[in-house]
């Protein structure tokens, strides 16, 4: 969607301000008040003010560029004013009172999402400033560079012309930025799972983030798919199982979110859809950030939005409680449930111990959907190489737990298989387990390619990042070397320092993007660096603070003193993250392998068992696949005076993961100026 106004800095002066005005107006989806058409008089006059004065200076402002209320899908905002001096973008963000650090937050995410996901900026210079209505303070200085980060400065009206002055002489041989081909430019932005979901939500509708990322996933079809299979499953009385697959961060959870708020698969005589998590933090994050943010759009008390998410977001533990305990013999009310990471679901012993039935997890559920008499549909949501919990047997448990149904089940009331040929045939994917050895009788399978997301969507920047993770988790030392070659728009440091890494994540994070520390939960011995509180799953309001407070609260994210844990941020993300390693999981380069460990007592004890084996070195994929757009990898030093904390160990990983490609964190600081 272009911009409302966008004429060059000459035909800007050859209008009236009213005109501007009421072009602006003219332009707007939405009904303007008496106080927006003020604002941008004021704003306008303040324009017309500097360019008339800087046209005096140089005549070729007049080619300049000027574009008033840009608008951003991501963020849900639109840009006051986009400057084009020459071959640099510079980015305007009008306030009637005084800046404050939310003002330049909001700054710095427009001229961020700029470089990210439009396409004409990618390369270029941008600079963010605040223009507040009721202050002389002015901080003018331009910084940053055409690939890092720039900070927001707070400018006074007499002070614009000289910013953008300055801000247009960065390359003297540059040509001048043509308005209509920048406005023209692509903008393609991939919104956060948080972001996302609240479009989601608040609007019932995903065409929007589908038709922008249609380009880049298979969103759109996949989610067409399963509305065709719910179709034909409703019309030919079947019960389905899908398996909808995914590498890390490729929107299986957006396409579970989607499902639930999509009318296709909610009208008449069909069942509502429900979409149920066991990830605790998920649902709780999701819930409180939805809440916020519906709360906010349509006026009403966050109490009442938050009773009105819970019946779209609801915890797995709890759907089954109700149905095994409260209504064991009825059928639920929904007709479609969304599983969500179904490749974390529980075995036998498991559900023993939870519940008191000898039951896997994937058996209830089979058992209490099919509890209907017409029809139901199981959407599962499977990530491969994400089991990080004791009971938790991945795609396997699925296959067993289908073959035992369909082996007792009358003809009418088996279950048909659907999802790609690779989890069809059984073949596993980014360390996970297959669906099963051979496909059992009595059990009918329809293979469709479009079931399966390849592409990831979480690190924008580069999906080479998730193969890049797989070699180094398989040893696969020259594989990630290679992938590492691919994977220069998003950057992969390693330090030794966390004092260095904390710096540089303070330096380079800008506007409300978020940054944070990560740890698997056996690392235990990282409080001997001062790293000894991590994220409870148990402590739901410190895990929401964690990821949705501001960045000046000592709660969040940015305060890099609280770790998350796998099990915290799992289906989760955040922009830029330090995975601080322990000896949990160390390089051997004697066998060319990886050793992990868990620590009891006062020592580290080696790990035998091939099941706890995957199940740490899952933790390691699960927090290395969290960012969308840096990731550092802290290697302690060790201490010799501690048995706990071999430094030869921690070396041979350092050697190790630089082997496989990853940069010295400290020639990315002497690159971007940080220190």
């Amino acid at each position: 969607m272009p911009a409302y106004y966008a004429k060059t800095v000459g035909e800007f002066l050859d209008s009236s301000a009213q005109g501007v005005v009421g072009s602006l107006t003219e332009h707007s989806a939405f009904p303007i008040t008496p106080e927006q058409a003020r604002a941008w008089l004021r704003e306008v006059e303040v324009l017309r003010d500097v360019f008339n004065q800087l046209r005096h200076e140089s005549s070729s402002v007049a080619d300049w560029g000027l574009l008033l209320e840009y608008p951003l899908l991501r963020l849900g905002h639109r840009i006051d004013c986009v400057v084009l001096a020459r071959n640099t973008i510079c980015v305007l963000e009008f306030k009637q009172t005084a800046a404050d650090a939310a003002s330049r937050r909001q700054a710095e995410d427009y001229a961020a999402d700029l470089r990210n996901f439009h396409a004409p900026s990618r390369t270029l210079k941008i600079l963010s400033a605040v223009c507040p209505g009721d202050t002389n303070a002015t901080d003018s200085r331009l910084l940053g560079s055409a690939h890092s980060p720039t900070r927001a400065v707070i400018l006074a009206p007499s002070d614009i012309g000289d910013f953008l002055l300055k801000a247009s002489r960065f390359d003297d041989g540059s040509v001048q930025l043509s308005v209509q081909q920048w406005n023209a430019g692509a903008y393609r932005p991939v919104p956060t799972i948080i972001e996302a979901a609240s479009m989601i939500y608040v609007s019932n509708s995903v065409s929007d983030i589908q038709n922008k990322l249609s380009d880049h996933a298979n969103l759109t079809s996949t989610i067409t798919r399963l509305a065709e299979i719910r179709r034909w499953a409703m019309d030919n009385k079947k019960f389905v199982v899908c398996f909808v697959t995914g590498v890390p961060g490729s929107g299986k959870t957006l396409v579970g979110l989607d499902l639930v708020h999509d009318p296709r698969f909610g009208s008449i005589g069909s069942g509502d859809a429900a979409f149920l998590s066991g990830n605790s933090p998920l649902v709780g994050v999701l819930r409180e950030a939805l809440a916020k943010d519906s709360s906010k759009s349509t006026g009403s008390t966050i109490a009442d939005e938050r009773d009105k998410v819970r019946v779209r977001i609801q915890h797995l533990i709890n759907y089954l409680a109700h149905y095994l305990d409260q209504e064991p013999d009825a059928a639920p009310h929904e007709h479609i449930v969304v599983f969500d990471e179904a490749q974390r679901a529980w075995d036998a012993a498991f559900g023993k111990r939870k519940f008191g039935r000898s039951a896997s997890e994937p058996t209830l559920f089979l058992n209490i959907m099919a509890r209907h008499r017409d029809w139901a549909m199981i959407v599962a949501l499977v990530g491969g190489g994400q089991e990080i919990n004791s009971g938790e047997q991945g795609l396997k448990e699925w296959g067993a737990a289908l073959q035992t149904a369909n082996a007792s089940a009358a003809a009418e009331h088996r279950w048909t298989v659907i999802g790609s040929v690779d989890t069809i045939g059984g073949r596993a994917t980014y360390g996970g387990t297959p669906l099963w050895p051979a496909i059992p009788l009595n059990t009918d399978t329809i293979a469709h390619n479009d079931l399966h997301l390849s592409v990831s969507i979480r690190s924008h920047r580069n999906e080479v990042a998730i193969q890049w993770i797989s070699a180094l988790l398989d040893g696969r030392q020259l594989d990630a070397r290679r992938h590492a070659t691919e994977v220069a728009q998003f950057p992969i440091y390693i330090t030794r320092s966390l004092q260095h890494a904390q710096r540089w994540l303070r330096a380079t994070t800008v506007g409300n993007r978020r940054c944070g520390l990560l740890a698997t939960s056996g690392a235990r011995r990282l409080r001997g660096y001062g790293l000894g509180v991590t994220l409870k799953v148990t402590e739901m309001a410190d895990i929401i603070h964690w990821f949705l407070a501001s960045p000046d609260d000592l709660r969040s994210s940015q305060a890099l003193e609280v770790t998350g844990t796998e099990f915290a941020c799992q289906g989760l993300e955040i922009d830029r993250a330090c995975v601080c390693w322990d000896h949990d999981m160390v390089w051997s380069p004697k066998t060319s392998t990886w050793l992990p460990s868990t620590f009891r007592g006062t020592k580290w004890q080696s790990v035998k068992d091939e099941a706890k084996r995957r199940y740490i070195a899952n933790s390691y994929r699960v927090l290395l696949s969290r960012a969308r757009e840096a990731l550092i990898i802290w290697i302690p030093p060790g201490d010799h005076s501690d048995s706990t904390r071999p430094p030869a160990e921690m070396d041979a990983t350092y050697r190790y993961l630089s082997s496989c490609g990853v940069r010295a964190l400290e020639d990315a600081e002497a690159l971007c100026g940080v220190g």
